[in-house]
């Protein structure tokens, strides 16, 4: 959904964006679907997966290795660095901290030789790409990946008409959860929150915990299927600092358009860029 409270989508078949605009309708009474742009030379195939990494800002992925960063809002793309795994039936997870994890796939379709067993991690902040340890098991076809309130990212399944029929699940556990020694990091706690959270209302965060608190970061909660994540959605908003450890969300960043309703993980990160353990507000 746009900032006009349209909703966009990609067109599998070619390079376009396109716009649902549900309030010009047509004789029959429909809503006027507007091509918008062209986004260079591919289609977006069904295989890959697309992420709200950012608000207006969609991350997608074509054949050949090619990412896109497509605002939703003004309509304009952006080519970004490519992948450096063709992933065909790969999962991309939102992290706690704002980047990607892209997870599973195969270089060829439903390919078990090809399998990619390590995952490929994207930073929007410098446009980059790192590889990750590799993983146990190969997730390809029906595999799914959600991340978790630990900051943690269940990776699971993967299964027929394919190769393997995967009934486990894996852990990921990101580089922001471990120190520079490569032990488990200390963590901030948050204490409290506004739990059943309003769009014209403040959201209050109490935490404990040594280290200044650098970012909140907020994520919808996840649900996936065919390389798809229909529901996670990340934020990063601002905040006041108050006295006790108590920060304050203001309401005015919190819109239907940028956050649609629903349930949301609230992670305060700290300077060491160590992500609390989440708490899920219901945002209405």
């Amino acid at each position: 959904m746009n900032n006009k409270g349209n909703v966009v989508f990609i067109k599998g078949n070619d390079n376009g964006v396109y716009e649902l605009d549900a309030y010009k309708t047509t004789a029959n009474g429909q809503g006027r679907i507007n091509h918008k742009i062209n986004t260079g030379k591919g289609d977006f195939k069904f295989f890959y997966p697309t992420v709200s990494y950012e608000s207006g800002k969609v991350l997608a992925f074509k054949e050949g290795k090619k990412v896109y960063s497509i605002n939703i809002n003004n309509f304009s793309s952006k080519r970004l660095a490519n992948i450096p795994s063709e992933r065909i039936w790969s999962d991309a997870t939102l992290l706690a901290n704002g980047e990607v994890l892209v997870s599973g796939g195969s270089s060829v379709r439903q390919d078990l030789d090809s399998a990619h067993f390590t995952a490929e991690v994207y930073n929007p902040a410098n446009n980059t790409w790192r590889t990750t340890e590799a993983a146990q098991k190969a997730r390809l076809y029906h595999s799914s990946a959600v991340l978790l309130p630990s900051g943690a990212v269940l990776v699971a399944g993967g299964g027929p008409p394919g190769p393997i029929y995967q009934l486990n699940a894996e852990m990921y556990y990101p580089d922001y959860l471990f120190d520079a020694n490569g032990n488990w990091a200390t963590r901030p706690t948050i204490t409290s929150i506004t739990t059943n959270a309003s769009y014209d209302k403040n959201i209050s965060v109490k935490y404990s915990g040594n280290r200044k608190i650098e970012r909140i970061t907020m994520v919808k909660l996840g649900s996936t299927t065919h390389s798809w994540n229909m529901g996670q959605i990340f934020r990063e908003v601002n905040f006041k600092e108050r006295q006790n450890n108590r920060l304050v969300i203001g309401s005015g960043q919190l819109t239907p358009q940028k956050m649609t309703p629903g349930y949301y993980m609230v992670f305060v990160i700290d300077a060491d860029g160590v992500p609390s353990e989440a708490k899920i507000i219901k945002l209405s």
